[in-house]
């Protein structure tokens, strides 16, 4: 019997243990990102919890040291050039519909946990070529049109502001771009999200990932097989 109140006991207490902590961290301060690029500044990201802040884009560089002028070395013998490999992620496979639809499931799971503090952007495009240029500035207002009512719908956004247009004259590729965003919720809730939709998130991750395509062996070709062939013509 003792052991048996022992083992109830610590159970209980365990429960009470795992609820409090649930409680502590349903109570905890929100962790609040700042993202922020100007046309022509560095990309500024800022992340903060409770009062603390912490700037991690753009570092800070550390003064270097002046350094001696070295000795002129000897001319070495040129090393053959290393082919540059292409980016790891491309958008060249992804399902723009697909890609929409999760973020719109993503809102609304956090609908009543997600606070957006800030959202601006004004973006000019130009591809260099005007009927490009259309076509991608009428891709881009239709994926608007799906994205925009639905956050002015769920969300309350203080500073909200959203500007696409094209520059139909340029004739070079310079799209250039500004935009600013700052949102919070607390910790509790990112996990919960990531677990639910994490098939689909890994198959975002995948469509994004070049240059993992395996490309099937060529079957090898034996003599028997050409004299087959020609037997039969």
């Amino acid at each position: 019997m003792l052991r048996f109140a022992g083992a109830a006991a610590l159970v209980i207490g365990a429960v009470l243990l795992a609820l409090i902590v649930l409680l502590l961290l349903a109570l905890l301060p929100r962790v609040r990102v700042d993202v922020e690029k100007t046309q022509d500044g560095p990309l500024g990201l800022t992340v903060g919890y409770g009062w603390l802040r912490l700037r991690l884009l753009p570092r800070r560089e550390k003064p270097k040291p002046a350094k001696k002028a070295p000795a002129k070395p000897k001319p070495a013998a040129k090393k053959p050039e290393k082919e540059k490999k292409a980016s790891g992620f491309s958008i060249k496979g992804l399902d723009i519909g697909d890609a929409v639809c999760l973020v719109i499931d993503l809102l609304i799971e956090l609908r009543n946990r997600l606070v957006i503090h800030r959202l601006r952007a004004d973006v000019l495009l130009a591809t260099g070529d005007a009927a490009k240029t259309g076509i991608l500035l009428g891709r881009i207002a239709a994926i608007c049109g799906m994205v925009l009512p639905f956050l002015e719908q769920n969300y309350s956004i203080p500073d909200f502001h959203i500007s696409v247009d094209g520059d139909f004259q340029s004739e070079t590729s310079s799209t250039r771009a500004a935009f600013a965003a700052a949102v919070s919720m607390r910790p509790i809730h990112l996990p919960l999200i990531l677990l639910k939709y994490r098939r689909q998130l890994l198959a975002l991750y995948r469509s994004l990932r070049t240059g993992g395509e395996i490309s099937e062996p060529n079957e090898p070709t034996h003599p028997q097989d050409d004299l087959k062939k020609e037997n039969v013509t």
